[in-house]
């Protein structure tokens, strides 16, 4: 039972429709590649990996879903105009969380962690 209380929570507070996010679009109005790069701690070379066709394949490339829940977090506003609900149709937990997040520091939490030790 709890776990179908959870479930129903969780699909409450979800958006009905989302726009479909085009990967190479989204990197962009994020600053490029190399901007997302300096946000996720990796290089400028494995985010344009994130988008476009597989060269010998030729499927789509994407995003990586951990990645993308990060961008979402860190720079909500770049993701607003892909979210078709409005607002007002949001609950508030979600309306709350559309804020920017301030870091607290400019330094990575892996060097903080080292000097800690």
């Amino acid at each position: 039972m709890l776990a179908e209380t959870m479930k129903a929570c969780f699909n409450l507070c979800m958006p009905t429709e989302i726009t479909p996010i085009d990967d190479e679009q989204i990197i962009n109005d994020l600053g490029g590649p190399s901007e997302v790069a300096r946000l996720c701690e990796t290089s400028p070379q494995a985010v344009s990996q994130w988008y476009g066709l597989h060269p010998k394949t030729k499927e789509p490339r994407h995003i990586p879903n951990s990645r993308l829940m990060f961008l979402k977090l860190v720079r909500p506003n770049v993701f607003a105009g892909y979210e078709q609900a409005t607002p007002a149709e949001q609950p508030a937990s979600t309306a709350a969380a559309a804020a920017p997040i301030k870091l607290l520091s400019p330094q990575s939490p892996r060097k903080l962690i080292a000097k800690e030790s």
